[in-house]
């Protein structure tokens, strides 16, 4: 298929958190975005955004036995939902000086943290390419 035929694309998984299963994501959605010629830098912000979401949220012991994944790629857009985790205070968890809640928002077009029912979260990502 050539890659001006890809058209949306939606993809489910359930993992164990564990930070090899986490690189193997890490590596399907940079394969599905170079599929559709994103820029190398675009992947980097959006790898970036990722990684540094999930260290702090297995720093502050808020992932659970598993982690879900939603991607949805469409044209020059993907989604990424991240869940479910423990409720946790944005505050906290990006305090960084380095690369706090508004360094990695710039990284992506949209990064926001979801409430889901009971004391669950998700982190939303979105990037365009």
């Amino acid at each position: 298929m050539k890659k001006s035929q890809i058209e949306k694309q939606i993809i489910s998984l359930k993992i164990p958190a564990e930070v090899s299963f986490l690189r193997a994501v890490r590596l399907l959605i940079t394969a599905q975005l170079r599929l559709r010629s994103a820029d190398e830098v675009d992947l980097d912000d959006l790898k970036l955004a990722i990684s540094e979401f999930l260290a702090r949220a297995f720093e502050a012991e808020i992932v659970g036995e598993y982690i879900k994944i939603d991607i949805s790629i469409e044209k020059n857009l993907v989604d990424i939902e991240i869940g479910d985790f423990e409720e946790f205070d944005p505050k906290k968890l990006f305090a960084s000086p380095y690369l706090n809640f508004e360094a990695i928002d710039t990284l992506v077009n949209n990064f926001e943290i979801e409430a889901l029912e009971g004391s669950l979260v998700k982190v939303k990502i979105k990037k365009s390419f």
